[in-house]
């Protein structure tokens, strides 16, 4: 099964990609939605962040309140570090066993949509990557609005990435998505027919 790495940068549009992508039938895997079970009260991840991070970022039900772990790491590195350190072994783990399960099933291709790929040195670990980039002007305004942030909130989170002009440089294929989502479908749509014949 080809392995492909799906990234870029927050609001550079990767999710909207992701869910094209899956619609087509190929399998995709998002990093930010299992790294968020290691969030879940029932995982095995969840004492240590609450014994790392204190119960300040608690709901009253106990539940991890995630905008107020967002933004303590975000203005933090040290404490971003603290919470990659806990999270990361956990997401490994869990993707391995459902790459392996996708592997069983007989599919020749599978995506794993990884935000901070080339932050974490990933690039060994796929056939390909696909980087999904826009305007970095773009991307900020695009932050702002989706989050409801500031320009020096959205700044912030974009500082803790590496600039979308350097992983364009660093990827193997790249799709512009300055343009409408009707652009956007159609370049998606004519990638994955050169996915699917290639491999």
């Amino acid at each position: 099964m080809k392995w492909i790495g799906l990234t870029g940068g927050i609001a550079s549009g990767k999710s909207t990609v992701a869910e094209i992508i899956g619609k087509s039938g190929v399998p995709v895997i998002n990093a930010d939605q299992v790294a968020h079970l290691a969030l879940d009260p029932g995982s095995r991840v969840y004492p240590k962040l609450v014994q790392t991070f204190g119960e300040g970022i608690l709901f009253s039900d106990k539940t991890i309140d995630r905008n107020k772990l967002g933004a303590l790491i975000f203005k933090d590195p040290s404490a971003r570090e603290r919470l990659e350190q806990l999270v990361h072994p956990f997401v490994r783990e869990e993707v391995k066993a459902i790459r392996k399960d996708l592997e069983g099933q007989g599919h020749a291709v599978a995506v794993y949509d990884v935000p901070l790929l080339f932050e974490k040195n990933m690039e060994k670990d796929f056939d390909h990557i696909l980087l999904i980039y826009c305007d970095p002007e773009q991307q900020l305004e695009r932050l702002m609005k989706r989050n409801s942030l500031t320009r020096e909130q959205a700044e912030l989170r974009l500082r803790a990435q590496i600039p979308l002009k350097d992983k364009k440089k660093k990827a193997a294929e790249v799709i512009d998505n300055s343009g409408t989502l009707k652009d956007l479908e159609a370049d998606v749509k004519a990638w994955l027919k050169t996915v699917k014949t290639s491999f």
